[in-house]
């Protein structure tokens, strides 16, 4: 997870630094919330899954507040990854609607440079987001969502905060 998120930073970096041909930089441009989005609720999601089964096998269980069955303390490491991808689907879904209705464009800034010998024109080509259909509905919603998992997090490590088994190591 953690490394979708550093690659989409470095593929930010990367296509403003060096130069693609066009169609290359707008699909560059283009997975960057891809990357960033789901690499973020990929970390966040691993975490909140984990802290999950932390509380199930030592908090429920100490408790004794449910019966231990088999598998019903301590959930399959392919449970805990189907939860983790199914985190994922909402940014997914996400993407999908931004990139078919407000793809992210490249903008064209040429520059008289005067500094030189002789004086040439520089061209500075960035991704932006789209102005026409609020960018902002889409970037809302995906902090939206990575606000949700925080708080999620956030609350089941509150549930795992007092962790006292007898003779635990």
């Amino acid at each position: 997870g953690c490394y979708f998120l550093l690659i989409g930073v470095t593929l930010l970096n990367v296509t403003e630094r060096f130069y693609f041909s066009l169609t290359w930089k707008i699909c560059l441009c283009n997975s960057i919330p891809w990357l960033g989005s789901i690499g973020f609720t990929l970390t966040y999601g691993t975490v909140i899954v984990k802290l999950y089964r932390l509380y199930r096998v030592l908090v429920v269980s100490s408790r004794n507040l449910q019966r231990p069955q088999s598998g019903c303390i301590s959930m399959k490491d392919s449970s805990l990854a189907v939860i983790v991808v199914a985190l994922t689907v909402p940014d997914i879904i996400i993407c999908a609607v931004w990139m078919s209705i407000d793809p992210i464009t490249i903008n064209s800034k040429e520059h008289l440079n005067t500094w030189a010998k002789e004086p040439s024109y520089l061209v500075f080509e960035s991704c932006i987001i789209n102005d026409t259909h609020f960018p902002v509905i889409w970037l809302a919603l995906l902090v939206a969502y990575k606000g949700l998992l925080c708080i999620i997090a956030g609350f089941v490590f509150f549930l795992t905060r007092s962790i006292s088994v007898q003779n635990f190591e």
